[in-house]
């Protein structure tokens, strides 16, 4: 006989899952254990992370790092935009206050390849967007 998880008191702890997601957010400031670097923007900033990570979590870049060991460019996306979703991708969380911040957050989570987080921000971006602030989204 099987048990659902809600007949099995030891089943799913949200507190060790909230243990983990703590984990993995503080795992962005370890930097001496960063293996691969990003180059963002038309500044060509670096940006270093976990290879690891990026295969895990974003779909289209697991295809990319597949063929490359150093580096990526992404001249076209935002400096700030990949920071945040970052962010999410080491942590599972993103917080979006402003319809005009989701442009380029949806750009970042298509070519990184998220599509949940896609899914998301467009749900954000209904709830957020108004008269007042229609004309500044790009």
């Amino acid at each position: 006989m099987s048990l659902s998880s809600e007949t099995r008191p030891c089943s799913r702890d949200r507190s060790l899952l909230a243990v983990l997601q703590v984990d993995w957010r503080n795992m962005i400031q370890h930097h001496e254990t960063k293996d691969f670097e990003l180059v963002i923007g038309e500044k060509e900033e670096s940006i270093f992370v976990h290879r690891i990570v990026l295969i895990a979590r974003c779909n289209k870049l697991r295809e990319k790092l597949g063929q490359t060991k150093k580096k990526l460019v992404f001249k076209h996306l935002e400096v700030q935009a990949v920071k945040t979703i970052l962010q999410y991708v080491y942590s599972a969380e993103i917080d979006v206050t402003n319809a005009v911040e989701i442009t380029p957050l949806l750009m970042v989570s298509y070519e990184f390849g998220i599509p949940a987080l896609r899914s998301y921000l467009l749900q954000c971006l209904e709830l957020l967007i108004t008269q007042d602030n229609v004309c500044k989204i790009q």
